[in-house]
C-alpha cells in the first residue's frame, strides 16, 4: 500500500512538471497596463495660451511725447533770462544793445536759419548764444526781456528778448565807440540795427 501511494505521488509530480514546461510565458499574468500605460504629454500653456483657451495680448504701445523745438527755444531763453536778469542793476547806465527780437518779428537787415527774415524761438536763441560766446572776452553778456527794465517796452503786445554787452562805468559816447570797434566792418547805419547804446533805467522811466 506504500508503494502504491509513493507511486501515485510521483505521477502527480511528472504531471505538474509537465504541466509548467507546456506553459507559454505570455500566458504569465504581467504588469497591470493601468499602471503602466504610456502617458500622453499635457500640453502646458504657451504664451498667450491658459488651458488652451487663446488670449488676446493686449497691444504695447510705446509712449512716444513729441518734442516742439520752438517750446524747447522758448524754455532755454526762459531759463537765461531767469538767471541774468536779478544780476543787473536798474542804475540808469548805459550798456550795448546787441539784439532785440520777438517771435514772429521780421528784420529786413537780417536773414533767420530758416533762410526768411522771420525770426522765431530758436532763432533768436540761436543769436543770443552766438553773441554770449563772441564777446565774452570785451564784456559781460546777458539776455532781459523789454519788461524787466524802463519804460517795458512791448512789441505787437509782446515782449522782446533783448541781448546787452555790459561795460562797467561806460557813459553813451564810451558805449558807441566800443559798438564801433567791435563792428569795424558795418556803416554807420547799419550799426544802428547791430549795437546801440541804451540806457538801464529802473522800472517806469525811459531807457534812452
Amino acid at each position: 500500500m506504500l508503494a502504491g501511494i509513493a507511486l501515485l505521488a510521483v505521477l502527480a509530480i511528472v504531471v505538474a512538471v509537465a504541466v509548467a514546461a507546456g506553459s507559454s510565458p505570455d500566458d504569465r499574468p504581467g504588469p497591470s497596463s493601468a499602471g503602466n500605460a504610456p502617458r500622453e504629454p499635457q500640453s502646458l500653456p504657451v504664451d498667450g495660451q491658459e488651458d488652451g483657451v487663446d488670449l488676446e495680448e493686449e497691444p504695447t504701445i510705446a509712449a512716444t511725447e513729441s518734442v516742439d523745438p520752438e517750446e524747447t527755444a522758448l524754455s532755454a531763453l526762459r531759463e537765461l533770462n531767469s538767471q541774468d536778469q536779478p544780476t543787473v542793476p536798474l542804475e540808469g547806465q548805459y550798456a550795448a544793445q546787441l539784439a532785440s527780437k520777438t517771435v514772429g518779428i521780421v528784420d529786413p537787415n537780417q536773414i533767420a536759419a530758416n533762410g526768411s527774415h522771420t525770426f522765431y524761438a530758436q532763432d533768436i536763441l540761436a543769436e543770443h548764444n552766438r553773441l554770449r560766446q563772441e564777446f565774452t572776452d570785451e564784456a559781460r553778456v546777458v539776455l532781459l526781456l523789454s519788461t524787466d527794465y524802463g519804460r517795458q517796452q512791448l512789441y505787437e503786445g509782446q515782449p522782446l528778448w533783448v541781448t546787452f554787452a555790459l561795460l562797467p562805468d561806460s557813459s553813451r559816447e564810451e558805449v558807441a565807440a566800443w559798438c564801433a570797434r567791435q563792428f569795424r566792418s558795418v556803416s554807420a547805419a547799419a550799426l544802428e540795427n547791430q549795437c546801440v547804446p541804451r540806457r538801464l533805467n529802473p522800472l517806469g522811466t525811459s531807457t534812452n
